[in-house]
């Protein structure tokens, strides 16, 4: 009994009182028992246990060698709230909503139901019959919960509303929810947005229905898509590619500096990176002091130095692997998937630009993406009509 009352309030700011009230309502419920009483009851008053203690002319009767721990009388009703072992929502309830029916629950620390069909992996050693919605759960996950004048509300992140319940006649927070069942994206491509998914490198939905409503982009539809979260584990991760040798990096290098001045007009002013081989080498330093680049080197084993072209290196990673995974590509295919993610994601908007594509910040116009694919998928090549010879296919793979 100690150990419950020590996980169900707070040692720190409970009054005397109330842990006295707790104890008296355990003994009287175990004594309950005995005598066959109803022992439906719930709640128990300091008014109540007092005006019973009357009745029976018990008094003085304590908790251990006879000590009175009676308490004054006080001028206010303070109700205890009894923590039972099995409470079955559904036992106070005169309606019954089936299996669809979920009672909110601020109490519980996990999502819990009796229905086995909704497990993936099912501890048989635990038992239940109801439906329990843990609102600390959902808490925790970052939603927002509201009980106000009679109605639960419950937000996500973004402000949207995910639900508002009713409080029913006895105080209990009920709704039917339809478990959704898992989607395979080969079964609903023929969805224009489990398309685009498909082919912006499965990018969230919130992002396609942006690029539409918006106007950030051309060639994508108006998509109104319910937000759904999904996990895509791979088995066996690709690999990472195979860094730059030190003479590629500085050619490769020198490109990227001569397209960004020739054609958009930019000086690269400082240069941040780390101190791999391929770029300290003195080749690339005597370069940046001849053409006045500063450079910025981060400390060893300090990433987070340069974290933001680290944090993009990893979703470029990320998405590269998804779409090799999700087409059953082989590795070889590791540098064209690459440079796919990198053209799409170039299209796609980041927060620090405030609904823009790095695409339009760079050159001032909205991408046209209408001819963006799924990648690897099957392509097929058109032949010339002058060089179709005799009962030779047009196209070919």
């Amino acid at each position: 009994m100690a150990a419950i009352i020590e996980q169900l309030v707070d040692l720190k700011t409970v009054k005397f009182q109330e842990v006295v009230g707790r104890l008296k309502a355990y003994e009287e419920r175990t004594s309950l028992k005995t005598t066959n009483n109803s022992h439906d009851q719930l709640l128990l008053s300091y008014e109540g246990w007092d005006s019973r203690k009357k009745r029976e002319n018990i008094f003085g009767r304590g908790l251990g060698n006879g000590q009175d721990t009676r308490v004054n009388p006080r001028s206010e009703k303070e109700v205890i709230h009894l923590s039972e072992k099995k409470v079955f929502p559904t036992k106070y309830e005169s309606h019954d909503g089936g299996e669809n029916m979920w009672y909110l629950n601020t109490g519980a620390t996990n999502h819990m139901t009796g229905n086995k069909g909704l497990f993936s992996k099912l501890d048989t050693d635990i038992g239940g019959t109801n439906n329990i919605f843990s609102l600390g759960q959902a808490e925790e996950g970052g939603c927002v919960i509201l009980i106000k004048h009679g109605f639960l509300y419950m937000f996500e992140v973004d402000g949207s509303l995910l639900m508002k319940v009713q409080r029913s006649p006895n105080r209990l927070y009920k709704i039917n929810l339809d478990i959704g069942t898992p989607i395979c994206l080969q079964v609903k491509i023929d969805d224009p947005a489990w398309l685009w998914h498909a082919r912006l490198d499965h990018v969230n939905f919130d992002t396609i229905k942006r690029l539409g409503t918006n106007n950030l982009v051309d060639g994508v539809p108006v998509i109104d898509h319910p937000t759904q979260m999904f996990m895509h584990i791979c088995a066996d991760p690709y690999p990472l590619p195979p860094k730059l040798e030190t003479g590629e990096a500085f050619e490769q290098f020198k490109k990227f500096k001569a397209i960004a001045e020739n054609q958009y007009g930019r000086k690269i002013k400082v240069l941040r990176t780390d101190r791999g081989g391929e770029f300290t080498s003195n080749e690339f330093n005597q370069y940046c002091d001849y053409v006045g680049i500063t450079r910025q080197l981060t400390a060893p084993y300090t990433p987070q130095q340069n974290g933001i072209i680290e944090r993009r290196n990893r979703t470029v990673m990320s998405t590269t692997r998804s779409i090799l995974k999700a087409m059953d590509m082989p590795q070889s295919f590791w540098a064209e998937a690459v440079c796919h993610s990198v053209y799409v994601l170039n299209r796609l908007p980041i927060k620090i630009l405030k609904n823009q594509t790095p695409y339009k910040a760079l050159k001032g116009r909205r991408p046209n993406i209408d001819h963006v694919r799924v990648f690897g998928c099957v392509g097929y090549v058109k032949v010339p009509p002058d060089q179709v010879k005799n009962l030779m296919t047009e196209v070919f793979l």
